[in-house]
């Protein structure tokens, strides 16, 4: 039995609008920690104000997630795609109750471990970048839950992923490196197998 084509009317999908004040703040917990990781390497040579900067930015990060927690329990799911490109192609963020709450939650625990870390990490760790590591850690996290595609889902993931291994490897010791290692190679595969089966699924949907 041959397969009949379905014809889908895109016409809607083209017409652009001003983004609402509001909807921007499902980028800005992302943007946010884009722009404090760059200035905690600005300052990295003066690892006492580290802290202080990356509380700052993270305390920011919270209040946008509330914000953009409230915004789509008053108002349904969220979604903004950058550029003229439709879906699936495209970088697409979407905000639902679900997805903004776990933000929300990363960025709490985030914030714990940013000042919990101002009397637990040497001073050379932080020149060498934990708090940048962190903030871009966070990053990835916020992003892999706002994000509204699955393939932009493997970019977080390798995001959240570099920031981690380069965090284990700060105090330059011998278990941390064979650590480092086992835990590269291990997401070398994972990464892999999760790319292959993105780019079947976006196959398998072009069918």
């Amino acid at each position: 039995m041959a397969a009949t084509k379905t014809t889908v009317d895109i016409t809607a999908a083209m017409v652009t609008e001003a983004v609402p004040l509001a909807d921007w703040l499902l980028v800005a917990p992302v943007l946010l920690t884009m722009a404090g990781g760059a200035i905690s390497i600005i300052f990295r040579k003066k690892p006492q104000t580290q802290p202080w900067i990356a509380i700052s930015i993270i305390s920011l990060v919270i209040l946008s997630n509330i914000g953009l927690l409230t915004h789509v329990l008053n108002n349904g799911v969220v979604t903004m795609v950058m550029g003229s490109w439709l879906p699936p192609f495209g970088i697409a963020f979407t905000a639902d109750p679900l997805g903004a709450l776990l933000a929300l939650t990363a960025s709490i625990a985030t914030l714990c471990v940013a000042v919990f870390a101002m009397n637990s990490i040497a001073e050379s760790e932080r020149r060498y970048g934990f708090y940048p590591f962190l903030m871009m850690l966070l990053c990835g996290v916020t992003g892999s839950f706002l994000t509204g595609d699955i393939f932009n889902l493997y970019v977080w993931f390798e995001v959240l992923l570099i920031s981690s291994f380069g965090m284990q490897i700060l105090g330059n010791e011998k278990v941390q490196i064979d650590g480092a290692v086992k835990y590269a190679v291990l997401n070398l595969i994972a990464t892999t197998l999760f790319l292959a089966s993105t780019g079947l699924l976006y196959a398998w949907s072009a069918r």
